[in-house]
């Protein structure tokens, strides 16, 4: 079903805490899928005006800072994009050195 079904059938859950969390939430939860729903009705030839622009392959990240990536994984507790990260480095046989651990860092004075 979609969430709207759901909130429309919030008095018959019959959890009391589930119910009334329902009920009471409805307005944010939409609201928040409203906000993260991404607009497709944008064409791509107005994305950009650049001429270097050449189709949506050429927005394709070449390379990018692995260790700055997993540190940032780290920090936001992405879990399995650190994971899927780590996995796909080691994998591919780039130079990847994961950041030191809190037990490394002791002696370091900041």
């Amino acid at each position: 079903g979609t969430l709207r079904n759901l909130f429309a059938q919030a008095d018959n859950v019959k959890q009391k805490k589930r119910r009334e969390s329902l009920i009471e939430n409805a307005e944010k939860v939409l609201l928040y899928r409203e906000l993260v729903t991404l607009d497709d009705s944008i064409p791509t030839n107005k994305m950009t005006s650049s001429t270097l622009f050449q189709g949506m392959s050429s927005l394709r990240m070449s390379s990018f800072d692995s260790n700055r990536l997993f540190d940032f994984y780290k920090r936001m507790e992405l879990n399995a994009c650190q994971n899927q990260l780590e996995s796909r480095l080691r994998s591919s046989g780039v130079n990847y050195k994961p950041p030191p651990s809190p037990e490394e860092y002791k002696g370091v004075p900041f």
